[in-house]
C-alpha cells in the first residue's frame, strides 16, 4: 500500500513538472491524508492511477489520487507536498 501510495505522489510531481510551473523545484512528500486501501495488487500487474491537482502554490502542492488494478479500485490518497528549495 505505501509503495502506491509514494507511486501516485510520484506521478503527481511529474505531471505538476510537465506544467513548467516551477523549474528546479525539489518537492517532498509532507502529509498523507485519508489514505484507503481497497484492494491487493499482485507483482506484475499494471497500475492505472488517476491524479488531481487540489491547489498548488509556489509553497506547496495538495494532490489527490486513485490506483486503479484490473479496473478496480485498490487505493485512494490525498497528499501534500511542500517545497525543499529556494
Amino acid at each position: 500500500g505505501v509503495i502506491l501510495i509514494e507511486s501516485m505522489a510520484q506521478c503527481g510531481g511529474a505531471g505538476v513538472n510537465r506544467l513548467r510551473i516551477a523549474n528546479n523545484v525539489l518537492w517532498g512528500l509532507a502529509s498523507i491524508d485519508n489514505a484507503q486501501f481497497l484492494g491487493i495488487v499482485e507483482f506484475g500487474k499494471t497500475i492505472k492511477m488517476i491524479i488531481k491537482n487540489v491547489k498548488i502554490s509556489s509553497r506547496v502542492i495538495k494532490q489527490a489520487g486513485t490506483a486503479f488494478c484490473d479496473e478496480k479500485v485498490v487505493a485512494k490518497a490525498t497528499w501534500m507536498c511542500a517545497r525543499l528549495n529556494k
